[in-house]
């Protein structure tokens, strides 16, 4: 059952529409010598709107380090997610939920591409986690960001 606030949540984010995800970068830097070690993922987050020609692009940045930052591990992903809307005057409320909705749509994209890296470089799964986003969380600034 959907409270009200929610359908209509749902129904504001139809016109917001996937296109496209690339990876524009990886690199790599392994110098593992030891067996146990924790790691660290952070992720850094833009969706930015260009509103001529209503295509949203959300730029991420995945760094995964090892916990103490001691150069054993470290592995950057730059990522694009391209995206539609039809809205035609953008509102702060319509910027935070069309930011909420590209990282609901990218994050099992980026739990893919660092599950496929750890992979081919022969390193134990890192799996990223659901991110959820609360509206407060997203800074507008012509560039919606979350750190």
């Amino acid at each position: 059952m959907h409270s009200e606030n929610t359908k209509n949540r749902e129904d504001e984010v139809k016109d917001f529409d996937f296109i496209d995800y690339m990876i524009q970068q990886i690199s790599y830097e392994n110098n593992i010598d030891e067996e146990d070690f924790d790691i660290e993922v952070s992720v850094n987050y833009t969706l930015n709107f260009d509103e001529e020609s209503m295509i949203a692009f959300g730029e991420c940045d995945i760094f995964v380090d090892d916990e103490l930052h001691q150069g054993l591990l470290s592995i950057h992903v730059k990522t694009v997610g391209i995206f539609s809307y039809t809205m035609s005057a953008l509102t702060e409320d319509m910027r935070r939920k069309y930011h909420i909705e590209s990282i609901s749509i990218l994050n099992p994209k980026w739990r893919d591409t660092l599950l496929k890296i750890t992979s081919l470089v022969e390193l134990p799964p890192i799996e990223l986690e659901d991110l959820e986003i609360d509206e407060t969380e997203v800074i507008l600034d012509n560039r919606e960001t979350l750190n």
